[in-house]
């Protein structure tokens, strides 16, 4: 419990290390690879200037997901990372486009480690290794690092000083020690789980799947509403323009002594009708208190809206998230 909450403080207060193990890594190299990816994914790719990033998603005709990345112009290449069951969509799905391009997507995952540096402290202890300053939001930097190229790649989804550090295999384990003597602190998995929920972020496979719509779990920001065609555009236009989600992702503040487990039916405190189900729970420090996510009715999704969890007669309460 203790270096739980050194680890949570490090992230909250002061800088952090988390390895990404089981992300994927992607490269996608070639003279059309803007125009390839631009016509498959939901944000607009096309305009992504070399040293810029992005989120986007991969979609279905219907406009459900099949993916969320992040998207980085390096110049000559477009690396492309995600979580480990969107990747494997990801390119289950490029390979089977691809050939008609002239494009080639490589899986660099067994050459390098990839870290998240993040916390209030982490541009010092970035400062301080790399003798460079930290890059701005979703922007990319190359650094020299013991005769190996180091990116630094912005990912402000966990805060806004926090980077992805994409690292070759062999530079790995001294880069790690080089940034916890500076003054990161070492977080588990388990540990950036609480943050990530704390901050709304769903895991592709826990709180959305195939059959969710970006806007369901609040992932507008991956999205570009002016952009030419692409798989499942016609579904986000029409919801951008026309309509609303029927269902969103919320957080759920619960009761310590009656804590709910993932899969969980949330229902209608008054009634007990079923409006959606529970789907990651974490004790947070920053709330003192049981939090979850859940993905219910959108009409029930306001903060303060009293709820129920189908395993008890605990009321819990949606909160508003960052």
């Amino acid at each position: 419990m203790i270096q739980g909450s050194q680890e949570y403080a490090a992230l909250q207060d002061g800088a952090a290390l988390a390895d990404m193990d089981q992300w994927s890594v992607f490269s996608l190299v070639g003279p059309d690879r803007k125009k390839f990816l631009n016509g498959l994914v939901s944000n607009d790719v096309a305009r992504l200037a070399p040293g810029r990033g992005l989120a986007a998603c991969l979609l279905t005709p219907k406009g459900t997901l099949r993916a969320d990345v992040l998207i980085y112009d390096v110049g000559d290449e477009l690396l492309i990372l995600s979580q480990p069951r969107a990747g494997a969509n990801f390119a289950d799905d490029i390979k089977q486009k691809i050939i008609l391009s002239q494009s080639a997507l490589n899986d660099i995952r067994t050459n390098f480690c990839l870290f998240y540096l993040g916390g209030p402290h982490s541009a010092q202890v970035f400062q301080h290794v790399f003798s460079a300053t930290a890059p701005e939001q979703w922007c990319v930097q190359s650094v020299t690092w013991h005769s190996g190229a180091v990116r630094a790649l912005s990912w402000p989804r966990l805060g806004s000083a926090g980077v992805l550090l994409l690292v070759p295999a062999l530079l790995a384990e001294q880069l790690e020690q080089s940034l916890c003597v500076a003054g990161a602190v070492s977080v588990s998995g388990q540990t950036l789980d609480i943050w990530r929920v704390e901050q709304r972020l769903p895991i592709f496979g826990v709180d959305m799947d195939e059959k969710t719509l970006p806007q369901e779990a609040r992932l507008d920001d991956h999205i570009s509403y002016e952009k030419g065609c692409y798989m499942g555009q016609e579904t986000m236009s029409r919801l951008h323009h026309m309509g609303h989600v029927n269902r969103i992702l919320v957080g759920l503040r619960c009761p310590d002594l009656d804590r709910p487990k993932p899969g969980a039916a949330v229902l209608v405190a008054a009634t007990g009708e079923p409006i959606g189900a529970i789907t990651s729970v974490v004790d947070s420090p920053r709330y003192s208190a049981v939090l979850a996510l859940a993905m219910i009715r959108a009409d029930q999704s306001a903060a303060g809206t009293p709820l129920r969890v189908a395993h008890g007669e605990a009321r819990v309460t949606v909160y508003a998230l960052p």
